[in-house]
Order: C-alpha cells, then structure tokens, then sequence
C-alpha cells in the first residue's frame, strides 16, 4: 500500500494509495410467494474468470466487491412476487440467510473480522485443500453478503448461528399489497399481474421496496494459492451461497416463519479462477505531496496552480522475463465515477477536507485511468513492460491533487491497490 504525505494550507492530506421497534401482529395473517418463478430465483454476481493475489497480501484484505441490484428482480413475473391473504396481511421482514460456508460447521472465520455490521466473513467453497479454518476447500478466499436498504447495510447471517439468520424489520413498517383488481388490470401502475388472485387477496410487487442491493465482498484469508490456481465456485449445485427472502408479520423473529421464505438464491455467474500474482514484495512507499495553499484550487476538473505533480515509484519482486500489465483500483470520486480521469475519492474520516481528490498521472503526462473498487473490469494499462532477468520491476506515475468541488481544509484520506497481471 502507498501512502502520501501532504498538506494544503490548512489542509492535512494523507493518502494512502495501497431495529427498529416492532408492530403488533395479526395471528391470522398469510402471504405465500408466487411460485414460479419465485422459487430460489438466482441472483448473479460477477467477479470475471480470474482475479490475483500477492501472497503476501494480509489476512482481511478486500480482493473485489460487486453489487448486484435490487431491480435484477423486476423483470421475471413483472416483479409480482407474493399474494397476502387480506387487507390485515403484510410483508414484514427482510430474511438475509447465509448458509454452506466452507469454515468449520458453516460458521464465520474465526479470529477475523470483516467490513460488515457484525464483522462475521465466511469461507467460499474452491477446489483447493488444506483450509486452515477447519472446513472444507483451501480456506483461502472469505466473503461477506450484505444489503443495503434505506442506507443500511445489513449482513446475512448463518442459518445455524446465534440468532440463526437475520431478520431485520423493514424500515417504515409493513408493507401492504395491491388488491387483486388493480394489480391485474395494471391500475398499480406496474405491470399488470398475470396470475391467479381474487376479490379480497392482495398481491406484492418487489418495486414497492424501493431501491436496494445485495453487496458481495472477497477477503484474503489464510491458505496457500498454487501456481495453478484455486477455482472459486458457488456452494450447491445452483451455484448460489446466500438466500434472500421476506417474510410477512404473521410472527416476530428470531421464530421461524417460513411464509414467502425461498424466494432469491444468490450465486457466482461463473467459476473463478484465483490466480498468485506474477509479483510480490512490493514497495509500499510514502509520498510527500507539497503544501498547497486552498487558494491555489481554481477551476473544478483542474490540478492546484503552480504545484508541480510528485513522482511514485513502486517496485516489486517478479518472475524473470515475464512481460506484465498493471492497474490501479480504488474508490473513484463522484465527480469522475468511471475512474477515466484517474481521480481518488477521500475516505470518510473526522474533519474531512471537501472539494478535493488525488490525480494519478502517466509519467507522459497523461491521465492514468483507475479501476472502480466495485468494479471487475480492470483498466489494464499497457506501458510494455518486462521484468529483467533477476525478476526486478519497477512502476513509476504521478501524483497530484486536483480539485472536484467546493474546496475546504481538513483531512483528505485515499487509498487504492496496485495490481499486476501476466501481459
């Protein structure tokens, strides 16, 4: 990891680039799923075919992060997804299950804590050996799952955990459905429902929980990556590894109420190969970014006047006569998010700076592009590089703030990765 030392005229920068109460019930209430297509649904998320790994990359390290929206779940039946009995019958509850971890009896890494809420990572099935955590596979590769609603990220939980599963309320209470009449003649403004209801039932469409996603994260965990590789694979014979649902307010959790339990599978859209990196020992070096007075900030989308840009230089232990190719990936600020202009979010910490980001340079002077966190499609920058006959390599760029916004003093943290990849 990169760390940049810097300060703006009152303004310090370091980057370093490297539930709600419950409502009564109504014992009589029901709602079951539409079934098809609601029946493990699959939920794809996609990682690519391979991703790399430094060996010496630490325990806990973020590997890739993808988002899969909540709108995937639209399109099939037209989003009709459960029918309520009455009036009195709701949808309640979110049910976020995590199950067939590969850990020791499916349950979280022990002695690792994860970017999430409860800080529980689990162990991705693989055709590896050896899992140091007491399961199955290689134990090289945790994850998490998470949903993010209303601006809560809520993490899935193991079925045979304490408290098994998790089943948080929806935010704002119960949902009530579309009476049958206006869901089937479109009234709802939806697409009109196809199936079967009557006069007194009430149909539920996925649209009427706003806008949410699921967030899948790869962490490093202990375990040996063979030259050859580990495959990454879902956990059952559909691939998938984690199971959303709802549930309606005929109970209270933690009691098990399986009315429109089953409804979406969460899973890789194909295997992925996990791959050790053509290079390690990286150089993680520590960049003095000059002082910039606030002032020297004038024009959005422009680097401060008169500052002169600060050259990196990375270097890493590789194998010999290897051609490779590399990339940047980091948190993309707002003001760029496809990362093309090769701008750095700051990180969100106590007295934080505004209106600024961290520029990344070719040392040509050209805008050297980064890859999203998020993001699986690397933006491999190609500068013909071959490691020497010892194995030696060395990355060089530039850096330099640039201001996206309103500029005002106060912290300004970043980080990102570097990757190298066989050319």
């Amino acid at each position: 990891m990169i760390s940049f030392n810097s300060k703006i005229l009152g303004l310090n920068v370091l980057l370093t680039l490297a539930l709600t109460s419950f409502w009564a019930n109504d014992a009589s209430a029901k709602c079951n799923k539409i079934s098809p297509p609601f029946k493990d649904y699959l939920l794809y998320v996609n990682f690519g075919s391979s991703l790399y790994i430094d060996p010496a990359t630490p325990v806990g390290t973020v590997l890739a992060q993808q988002t899969i929206s909540g709108d995937a779940l639209n399109s099939p039946n037209g989003g009709w997804v459960g029918l309520c009995d009455d009036a009195a019958s709701k949808i309640g509850y979110w049910w976020l299950e995590q199950h067939n971890s590969e850990s020791r009896n499916h349950q979280p890494v022990s002695g690792v804590t994860a970017l999430t809420a409860d800080g529980d990572m689990y162990v991705m099935r693989d055709n590896g050996s050896g899992n140091p955590y007491g399961g199955g596979g290689s134990g090289s590769i945790g994850y998490t799952v998470e949903l993010l609603s209303n601006g809560n990220y809520l993490p899935f939980s193991e079925v045979g955990g304490s408290p098994p599963i998790n089943v948080p309320p929806l935010t704002g209470g119960a949902l009530s459905g579309i009476p049958c009449a206006s869901a089937k003649s479109g009234a709802s403004g939806y697409p009109p429902f196809t199936g079967n209801c009557k006069t007194g039932q009430y149909v539920f469409n996925w649209r009427q929980l706003g806008s949410f996603s699921m967030r899948v994260t790869l962490y490093r965990l202990k375990g040996t990556v063979p030259a050859a590789g580990i495959t990454m694979a879902g956990n059952d014979g559909d691939r998938s590894f984690s199971l959303m649902s709802l549930m309606d307010n005929s109970s209270t959790p933690p009691s098990i109420n399986k009315n429109m339990f089953n409804l979406t599978r969460i899973a890789l859209s194909s295997p992925v190969v996990l791959r050790t990196a053509p290079c390690n020992n990286f150089s993680y070096p520590t960049v003095n970014l000059n002082k910039v007075n606030v002032g020297a900030f004038k024009t959005v989308g422009q680097p401060a006047s008169g500052i002169a840009d600060v050259p990196v230089n990375v270097s890493a232990k590789c194998s010999s006569n290897t051609a490779v190719k590399w990339a940047i990936m980091g948190t993309s600020d707002s003001y760029n998010p496809d990362g093309s202009q090769g701008i750095l979010a700051l990180d969100t910490v106590d007295n934080m700076a505004s209106g600024v980001g961290v520029q990344l340079t070719k040392t040509t002077g050209e805008l050297l592009p980064i890859t999203p966190a998020n993001s699986v499609n690397y933006q491999w920058i190609d500068t013909n590089l071959k490691t020497n006959a010892s194995g030696a390599l060395l990355i060089q760029f530039m850096a330099r703030y640039v201001r996206v916004g309103d500029v005002s003093p106060g912290i300004a943290n970043s980080h990102a990765y570097l990757i190298v990849s066989p050319k």
